[in-house]
């Protein structure tokens, strides 16, 4: 009975640290280096909108540093989310500048005068404008500038990624997925919960239309990356407390794609990570589980030091 017991917690273990050309051992990092970490919000224009974000720099800054975008999913605080204020920070400790961004309509960025054409609601154009800003800011290596994004945000960090070369690698963290199914396939259930989701998170009424909000959702969920062969270093994230269907869906996706990719499930996480849905993060230290958000922001660095 005991060795059957053992036996299937290393099954377990095994498991979650299930990648494709990237392990869980790697992304265990001990006593990273630490940094003290200075903050500031700042505003870039992406168009001709102002698009509002929050520069966290390694303090003294000295020498060159690699950066990293941070996009946000659907989420009404935007960049604000506890889940990005402490990845950021994380990430900053160990020696990232690193931008968190409120997409165009969401948080402190302005809004869009129209939705009326595809490119009004173009967020890729916004992580893109991240980049031109952070390329102009001293300290920063424009040859080493990622795109990290979580739920719909990691599916907009991976467009931007495919989009401007200059992103050298991506992070999309629970994107989402099996959409077909959900929202688009014969019987989906309500397929115009996307929409109105994304509307009610940008304070827009009436919500944005269908035809103008479900082609920017097929181009981000996790799936579209398979119409892809050629493209930047992709690791996708997963918590494992995400339900079966949907690990069982983003394990395929990874499997299915070409190199170089990586796959990885953080054991005790859903889909943020130790933080809540609900939670503003402008606090300086908002109560998370701890555990959790040092195996996300521990994988995420490895991937971003991984020579391809």
């Amino acid at each position: 009975m005991v060795c059957a017991v053992a036996a299937a917690i290393v099954a377990g273990a095994y498991l979650y640290a299930r990648i494709l050309d990237f392990t869980a051992a790697s992304a265990s990092v001990i006593d990273p280096p630490v940094h003290r970490i200075a903050t500031a919000d700042v505003r870039f224009p992406s168009g001709d909108l102002l698009i509002a974000g929050t520069l966290y720099t390694p303090s003294p800054l000295a020498g060159t540093h690699p950066a990293v975008v941070i996009s946000h999913g659907g989420t009404r605080r935007g960049r604000r989310l506890a889940l990005f204020t402490v990845a950021a920070r994380k990430l900053a400790e160990r020696g990232y500048i690193v931008l968190t961004v409120d997409f165009r309509g969401f948080g402190d960025s302005e809004r869009p005068r129209n939705f009326e054409a595809a490119a009004d609601l173009d967020f890729v154009q916004d992580v893109v404008a991240a980049v031109d800003y952070l390329a102009t800011l001293k300290g920063v290596d424009a040859g080493r500038i990622s795109a990290v994004g979580h739920s719909f945000g990691a599916g907009v960090a991976v467009a931007a990624a495919l989009r401007d070369r200059r992103i050298d690698r991506a992070v999309s963290i629970s994107p989402g997925r099996n959409t077909a199914k959900r929202f688009f396939g014969p019987g989906a259930p309500d397929p115009g919960y996307p929409s109105r989701r994304m509307s009610r998170d940008m304070g827009v009424d009436p919500p944005i239309s269908r035809a103008l909000f479900d082609p920017h959702l097929k181009a981000y969920v996790a799936e579209a990356i398979l119409d892809h062969p050629v493209h930047p270093p992709i690791l996708l994230v997963d918590g494992d407390k995400e339900a079966p269907d949907d690990l069982a869906f983003l394990a395929d996706v990874a499997a299915r794609m070409t190199g170089p990719k990586g796959y990885v499930t953080i054991p005790g996480a859903d889909h943020y990570f130790g933080t809540r849905q609900d939670q503003d993060g402008s606090a300086a230290a908002p109560p998370y589980d701890a555990p959790v958000m040092d195996a996300l922001v521990s994988a995420i660095d490895t991937w971003l030091k991984k020579n391809f």
